[in-house]
């Protein structure tokens, strides 16, 4: 028994030895919440090895390794720049096996040679029944060119037309995460549905000019704007009803430009209703819940973080960053002031003014009043 023991672990050393750990490997960690694609690229340079990492579900970067070992069959990679660190073992089957530490957090995480495809069946295909034209506009004030697509129904009537705005982060005109594109679904939609869009690359992202990290949200504004005014000379276009339908941070941009009255109807997909301070240290606490972390540690960093926020950004509030929350916040007292003109869809009968529940009976609201416009599908 004791010869087959150690006949069999002769057995696995020859064969870890002998595998080539340069290469692409493939995988992706439980994030408990989300699943991120990552991509490593090892090479051989020197007596050692150095390591690339990409995460394309994130942005099209490419993160290079501080520090590579590899010491009895176990690579250690770190990259500060992507705050990750990687410690995966060799094993027999070809795989590396270990875990992902991200932003403090452990994960595990399994890489192989087969590249990572999400399959998403509801991702348009061709052949499409409407026009889409690949178009670049200016933003003239900002110097910036800006690249997206353009869709529009077959009709040959001039009609209404959207432009989709994205949520924080540098987003393609897709809106593509983990290989969902939720942009591009819903300009098909609306496309087949006698509604034209047009969806953007932020800037510093795909086609787009501009620098990513130096944009902020008025940035993001001043971009719809120019994406608005671009419509407005398309022929295919009615110039008098060209609206925004803004995701996540891009409902700040549709809030603002509403207020401004620079669009007659906006549509917000998971916008916030609270400052973006606010909301950012909500985001987190959610994220932190979601992963299992325990409430009284959460309740903890939500303070920390919070005053260390405030501190940070106090001094902007004179600046383009608090005109910028200002035109939101008279936003949202425009929208409370509206009562047959709004229509939120929050998956239930909810009154969208004060957010009581309402008898599946009535059209008015009996806590505040407001008339309700509720669309079941």
């Amino acid at each position: 028994m004791k010869i087959v023991s150690l006949l069999f672990l002769l057995f696995v050393s020859l064969t870890l030895g002998a595998q080539d750990i340069t290469g692409k490997w493939y995988g992706y960690p439980d994030l408990k919440n989300m699943r991120l694609r990552l991509e490593y690229h090892v090479e051989k340079a020197g007596g050692g090895y150095q390591v690339t990492l990409k995460i394309p579900d994130l942005s099209e970067k490419t993160y290079r390794a501080d520090a590579v070992e590899l010491a009895d069959h176990v690579l250690t990679v770190n990259i500060a720049d992507a705050q990750t660190r990687s410690i995966l073992r060799l094993q027999a089957d070809g795989s590396l096996k270990g875990t992902f530490l991200w932003e403090g957090y452990d994960f595990e995480l399994l890489l192989t040679r087969t590249p990572v495809v999400f399959k998403r069946p509801q991702t348009p295909k061709e052949p499409f029944s409407y026009h889409s034209e690949e178009v670049t506009f200016q933003n003239a004030d900002d110097g910036v060119t800006l690249a997206g697509t353009l869709t529009w129904p077959a009709s040959g009537a001039r009609c209404k037309a959207v432009v989709l705005v994205s949520g924080s982060g540098g987003q393609d005109r897709n809106n593509t995460f983990s290989e969902h594109k939720t942009f591009f679904v819903l300009a098909d939609y609306l496309a087949r549905h006698g509604i034209a869009t047009l969806r953007v690359d932020d800037r510093g992202v795909g086609k787009s000019g501009g620098n990513l990290k130096e944009s902020g949200l008025p940035d993001a504004d001043a971009d719809a704007v120019a994406a608005v005014n671009y419509l407005k000379q398309r022929p295919e276009i009615n110039a008098d009803s060209v609206g925004v339908i803004g995701h996540s941070e891009g409902a700040f941009v549709a809030f603002s430009m509403a207020a401004r009255k620079e669009v007659p109807f906006i549509i917000t997909l998971a916008g916030g209703g609270v400052s973006g301070s606010e909301l950012l240290l909500m985001q987190r606490a959610a994220l932190l819940r979601a992963s299992g972390v325990k409430e009284d540690f959460i309740e903890k960093q939500y303070a920390q973080i919070g005053k260390l926020y405030y501190e940070d950004h106090k001094e902007e509030a004179d600046g383009a960053y608090g005109q910028q929350m200002q035109a939101i916040a008279d936003a949202f007292a425009a929208i409370d002031h509206m009562k047959e003109e709004v229509l939120k869809i929050k998956g239930a009968r909810q009154c969208p003014q004060c957010g009581a529940t309402v008898p599946e009976d009535t059209e008015f609201c009996g806590k505040c009043g407001a008339k309700l416009n509720i669309f079941e599908d």
